[in-house]
């Protein structure tokens, strides 16, 4: 088990504002799906410390807080949280609840709470091959601790645009309060400014001005169905196998490290 918390970010009652697009799910169904990940995740037997995190006024929330109670243990502590965003108007987008929550679990955390650094993960998804992309990232960071962020899928959009995932990723504390804590006020889904761009954008800067090592993991995320569509998830599949043929054949599977020359 790694000492390292991971936080799942969850808003299992969508939010009324306008300003989000493409949210149909029920309140019913989110909650199940996010039961059924806490459920994978607190199984998996990787972290000793599991936090769920809802930004929403489900009254569903009682449920998931009474399972990470019951699944709570000496050697794994499970908590879950609600911090119901007050002013849902000012929601431009579902990654603005997410980057607001996580920025939000970070900062009412006490001095002696704090972990100096965190895994993140989208409360919804059941990450298949979980085990394999967090024991290859604490080795990393075992061997080279210099690093401060460990993304996935940094690419460009072109025109000078990045896009990097937020379904999953490692970063310092004081990396992310420093230079992400905000960005979600970015966010605008009408626009098409996510929170996958905002993120992206903030990781070019902080690399242009070398304030900070950031690296991607070469390893994709296999994600459960019903988050992709068959031919994104076949993507995905063929991509990791690659990756297990390289392991086998001796190929030893490294970081990227960011460097101007891949965000120019």
């Amino acid at each position: 088990m790694h000492d390292i918390p991971i936080i799942l970010t969850g808003t299992i009652k969508p939010h009324s504002s306008p300003g989000i697009v493409n949210v149909t799910q029920l309140e019913d169904d989110r909650y199940c799906q996010y039961r059924r990940a806490l459920t994978y995740v607190c199984r998996s037997q990787l972290f000793r410390h599991i936090i769920f995190a809802d930004n929403s006024r489900s009254h569903l929330f009682h449920q998931i807080a009474a399972y990470a109670t019951s699944v709570s243990t000496s050697d794994v502590k499970v908590s879950a949280v609600s911090y119901p965003i007050e002013r849902e108007s000012l929601v431009s987008g579902k990654g603005y609840g997410e980057g607001w929550l996580l920025s939000e679990v970070l900062a009412r955390q006490t001095e002696e709470q704090r972990p100096s650094s965190f895994f993140k993960a989208t409360g919804r998804y059941r990450i298949r091959n979980l085990s394999r992309v967090v024991d290859l990232t604490h080795r990393f960071l075992t061997e080279r601790k210099e690093f401060d962020l460990v993304c996935q899928d940094f690419v460009s959009r072109g025109a000078g645009r990045y896009s990097a995932s937020t379904a999953f990723f490692w970063c310092k504390t004081a990396v992310w309060q420093r230079f992400f804590s905000n960005i979600y006020a970015q966010v605008n889904d009408q626009a098409g400014v996510y929170f996958e761009h905002v993120f992206a954008d903030a990781i070019r800067r902080i690399v242009l001005q070398d304030e900070a090592r950031i690296a991607t993991l070469p390893i994709p995320l296999l994600i459960d169905k019903f988050n992709l569509p068959v031919t994104a998830r076949g993507r995905l599949y063929q991509a990791t196998i690659r990756n297990h043929i390289a392991h086998l054949l001796g190929r030893r599977r490294e970081l990227k490290v960011l460097t101007a020359a891949d965000v120019a």
